[in-house]
């Protein structure tokens, strides 16, 4: 067994029986694995690790926010650099949101009713995660509160799209209930406040994960919905090495832009032809794009046929060779 391994599992049974005993001693037990794993540079893998290890999918920095030395491990986490040897492959968290990012969503009877995931959205994502040996972290509006119905729903959707290993961030029962109610009474002022109120929620999220990971770039993925465009510029705000997607739901045509480190595109195939050299290689857009012409033979495309789609792909695949 790898040794992140084995400190991850370690430390999740310390906090299953911490969760139950509410015991200081589990407590400092994890603070001190966390301790040991930098004397063999496997701090970074056992963060991931112990996500992964997780049966309902919650992230570290959920695990350590209940614990009485939280501050503690914060303020060591912030001390602790990571190794100019290990930082290309554990200096980047990718974070998301769910509804219309991950999947197609709309609100019918009071709720979220989910539809396909968006084509693209997994390849994409899995590069990130697969060339920077890291879990992504969904962040939803939809609060823990009414898990059964919503969150569990969820995580059981991701899993079944492909996505093995992640975690889930919830929200606040209160902000989405208004939203909700909001959306459909058409309020402009009432959605507007409560749209407000889930950007500063899902931001907060984000300073929790910043604080478990204090020396990562975040890459953070969007839509033009439920406020995730003052989401994403915060968090580019608050780093000069973080960058957001965003995916354009209301008007899905235009060009791709990239305003501030915030790319704005109306599919994930032009956010991998407009993504930055430094984020996406031009060869591993090239081998993206073909990873994309073959999920695209799973979904239906609401704008361009399969054929049409194909050939799409293959003239991105012609512009970006006259770069390399």
């Amino acid at each position: 067994m790898k040794l992140e391994n084995y400190y991850a599992k370690q430390i999740s049974n310390l906090f299953a029986s911490y969760a139950k005993s509410r015991s200081i001693g589990h407590a400092i037990e994890i603070e001190t694995i966390l301790k040991l794993a930098t004397f063999q540079n496997s701090l970074e893998a056992v963060k991931n690790k112990v996500s992964e290890e997780q049966n309902d999918y919650t992230d570290l920095v959920d695990i350590i926010e209940m614990l009485p030395v939280k501050d503690r491990i914060y303020k060591f986490f912030m001390q602790t650099t990571i190794p100019s040897s290990i930082l290309p492959l554990y200096g980047t968290k990718v974070i998301s949101d769910i509804d219309n990012t991950a999947f197609e969503s709309r609100i019918s009877n009071v709720k979220f009713v989910d539809g396909k995931i968006v084509p693209g959205f997994k390849p994409m994502v899995k590069f990130f995660t697969r060339n920077f040996k890291t879990t992504p972290t969904f962040i939803s509006a939809r609060p823990k509160l009414i898990e059964n119905a919503t969150i569990k729903q969820k995580r059981e959707k991701l899993k079944a799209s492909g996505f093995d290993a992640f975690s889930v961030m919830s929200g606040n029962a209160g902000t989405v209930g208004k939203y909700i109610l909001s959306h459909i009474s058409k309020i402009a002022s009432s959605e507007a406040i409560a749209l407000s109120k889930m950007a500063q929620e899902k931001f907060e999220n984000y300073l929790k994960l910043k604080r478990c990971y204090p020396h990562c770039r975040f890459i953070f993925f969007g839509d033009d919905t439920q406020a995730d465009e003052v989401v994403a510029r915060m968090i580019v705000a608050n780093n000069p090495n973080n960058f957001a997607y965003i995916r354009r739901v209301k008007n899905s045509s235009g060009a791709s832009i990239i305003e501030n480190r915030v790319l704005h595109h109306s599919s994930y195939f032009d956010a991998v032809a407009a993504s930055p050299e430094g984020l996406i290689p031009t060869r591993s857009k090239m081998q993206l794009l073909t990873e994309m012409a073959a999920e695209f033979s799973l979904f239906e495309h609401a704008h361009i046929g399969r054929l049409n789609y194909t050939s799409y792909v293959l003239g991105e695949k012609l512009k970006l060779s006259r770069y390399q």
